[in-house]
């Protein structure tokens, strides 16, 4: 298996881990509170480690020129963006519509790095439609969930479906920039630590403008919200490590697989039910991966 797909799975692990624990954290102590401390916990984390790791991981970041830094924090904004559209999109829309189609954000990565140069080889194109299909079907909640954890049924699911299409465009452009501009200058903990405080900076911002709530949450909560933070910076590091390898479209297609990390994960840890065709899906992501070992 090769290193582009080992750190793609790698990151589907980890911020499905995350993302399995922000559902706690945000219903508890709401989304952009939860969203600020978990910027602040990986900023400050990945400060101590370039700190540890000694001045040459800080080199690049004062070497960088203008441009850089226009495409980091432009990067930054798209991402943030999307989150706030996915967020936005499953309030508005249906669960069971939002989510799969949010997860397509690495086809868009795929097809964004392919138009910059990026190719991928023919033999691991079938593994990689296998698992995207298979991570979308699993990710589409049973029926007898009823409409996204007892919220009143969608008043515009279109719009929904729209607004998730917009997250998945904002993801995956995100990323696509991130690894061609922003990495190979910044390096994968340069370029995680200036996502994560430039993130940070900016949603102290919009708190500010919003009068929003971002006092510290407490230990409990607090503790929650640095490891969904440490979860989502593996995550970010993984991707970034491939970046400076050279590939961004497969390790960020298969980082798309992240909902089927949370559905298993619910599954194991709460006991949610999971449906035959959540099943099937995760089915399917094992033979595309298979399919994408022998590629």
């Amino acid at each position: 298996m090769t290193a582009a797909i080992l750190l793609g799975l790698s990151a589907a692990l980890f911020y499905g881990t995350g993302d399995f624990l922000a559902g706690f954290a945000s219903r508890a102590i709401g989304v952009l509170r939860m969203m600020f401390w978990s910027q602040f916990a990986v900023s400050v984390g990945m400060a101590a480690a370039m700190g540890v790791a000694g001045l040459g991981s800080w080199r690049p970041l004062y070497g960088a020129g203008w441009a850089v830094w226009g495409w980091a924090i432009g990067s930054t904004l798209l991402i943030l963006g999307a989150s706030g559209l996915y967020f936005r999109a499953l309030q508005v829309g249906r669960f069971s519509v939002v989510t799969p189609i949010m997860a397509c954000y690495g086809v868009v990565a795929a097809l964004c790095a392919a138009a910059l140069g990026e190719t991928l080889r023919a033999s691991v194109l079938p593994g990689v439609i296998l698992a995207i299909a298979g991570g979308v079907v699993s990710s589409i909640p049973a029926a007898a969930e009823g409409d996204d954890s007892g919220r009143a049924p969608a008043v515009d699911g279109a719009r929904g479906a729209w607004l998730a299409a917009l997250s998945a465009g904002f993801y995956g452009a995100g990323f696509c920039v991130q690894g061609r501009f922003v990495t190979p200058y910044l390096g994968a903990l340069g370029t995680v630590w200036a996502f994560y405080t430039v993130g940070m900076v900016a949603l102290l911002a919009v708190a500010l403008l919003m009068r929003g709530d971002i006092t510290f949450p407490g230990r409990r909560y607090g503790a929650v919200t640095a490891l969904n933070g440490l979860m989502s910076g593996l995550a970010y590091l993984s991707l970034s490590v491939a970046a400076g390898l050279g590939s961004i479209a497969l390790p960020t297609v298969l980082s798309s697989l992240t909902s089927m990390v949370t559905v298993l994960q619910a599954r194991l840890v709460i006991h949610e039910p999971v449906a035959r065709h959540q099943w099937l899906g995760m089915a399917g992501v094992l033979v595309g991966l298979a399919v994408l070992n022998l590629g």
